[in-house]
């Protein structure tokens, strides 16, 4: 086995937003909640920035091999958008794993392409003419959402509530990109990372790639980590995990 299950957490690319619409002078709070409006004056109230006008905040993964399983985000709190997307690139390049996500095709490797175009930030392999991670018929990435939904609009599901579907802890919070503190941002997506993951060894068995025995083998081997890992967001998700499957 050698995937990678990835999620990011994007918030309003502000310096982007001040040259579109000339807000030089406004602070970055104002000219969020500008480029907010002016989002949902085109798409409704329920509008989202478009990709390119996203900044990436962070980026969490689970790394699962033959002999180890690891959940962590990349760099650190300090680390800048650059320094974020070079790690996830070094990533494909060194282990040219499986990537694994929910909506990834739609939003989160869009976002990390307009991201890594305005950084000049290559990778061969990602890009690769016959096998690539970003075309929907080649096999290096796999979107559940897309999947699981039969690639038909009408079938898309939230992640969280997929999670609630299979007794797994749903996130605690929509508001955290808002609130600004990346540290518990970075917490919020790695669960979420353990949810997509968890998410998609339920695919594999129902695909047969994973009997009974192997899924609740996976799922163990997800539940000892977590237990090593002794970290409070982790273990909290751990005993959401354990309640829901009493």
């Amino acid at each position: 086995m050698n995937v990678l299950t990835f999620k990011i957490e994007t918030v309003p690319d502000v310096e982007l937003g001040k040259r579109l619409y000339d807000l030089h002078d406004l602070s970055d709070e104002d000219v969020t909640r500008v480029m907010i409006a002016k989002c949902r004056e085109q798409e409704g109230p329920d509008g989202k920035l478009a990709l390119h006008m996203q900044r990436i905040a962070a980026i969490s993964a689970l790394y699962r091999d033959d002999d180890s399983i690891k959940v962590w985000s990349l760099g650190d709190v300090k680390s800048n958008e650059k320094h974020l997307i070079q790690h996830f690139f070094a990533g494909i390049e060194k282990y040219t794993p499986t990537l694994v996500s929910w909506n990834g095709s739609r939003h989160d490797l869009p976002v990390i392409h307009y991201r890594a175009l305005k950084y000049g930030i290559s990778s061969k392999i990602y890009w690769d003419k016959e096998n690539n991670y970003h075309g929907r018929f080649h096999s290096r990435h796999v979107d559940l959402m897309d999947t699981l939904s039969g690639h038909q609009q009408p079938g898309l599901a939230p992640l969280n509530e997929i999670a609630l579907m299979l007794d797994l802890p749903a996130s605690s919070s929509n508001d955290t990109a808002e609130s600004g503190d990346i540290d518990l941002l970075r917490q919020q997506c790695e669960t979420d990372v353990l949810n997509i993951w968890l998410v998609y060894l339920h695919w594999l068995h129902l695909t047969t790639a994973l009997d009974d025995a192997g899924l609740t083998n996976e799922c163990q081997v997800v539940k000892e980590s977590l237990l090593q890992e002794n970290l409070p967001h982790l273990t909290e998700y751990l005993k959401a995990w354990n309640e829901k499957s009493v």
